[in-house]
């Protein structure tokens, strides 16, 4: 009876929330880590949603992917180099991100159907800084 209680108790608490992380969670929190600029946010967000249907990423845990997908954006937008904070603060080098980001820029060369354009347009626009219109982007649609 005490367990029982003690479970709602702490069910009560969490207001039931007990979902388990998610990328956007971890992307946050390393971009503040690693002061990456709006613009690299919203990158690596962009990144990230192109490749939401890809099945082989599903059972990559949403912190590597959240941190593949930062540093494929810094590379993009010429900040070549992991900052040591986000390397401290994931606990993952560069060399263990390197299959996930690869991954995750094949997602951005565009092979989907029209009607999956959404991301595509939703990352176009001026509420996300037109990241998808980006130029350093430009070489894998060509």
């Amino acid at each position: 009876k005490q367990i029982s209680h003690m479970e709602r108790t702490i069910l009560r608490s969490l207001e039931y929330k007990l979902n388990k992380p998610y990328c956007l969670q971890f992307l946050r929190r390393y971009s503040k880590v690693s002061e990456s600029t709006l613009v690299e946010h919203n990158m690596a967000k962009y990144i990230l949603e192109q490749a939401l249907l890809d099945a082989e990423l599903v059972t990559v845990r949403p912190s590597l992917r959240a941190a593949s997908a930062l540093l494929l954006s810094h590379q993009f937008l010429k900040r070549p180099k992991m900052p040591s904070t986000l390397e401290d603060y994931t606990k993952y080098t560069t060399a263990q991100l390197m299959e996930t980001r690869h991954r995750l820029k094949a997602n951005l060369v565009p092979s989907y159907p029209k009607k999956l354009e959404s991301v595509q347009k939703k990352y176009e626009s001026k509420d996300f800084m037109e990241v998808a219109k980006h130029t350093s982007l430009l070489p894998l649609w060509k």
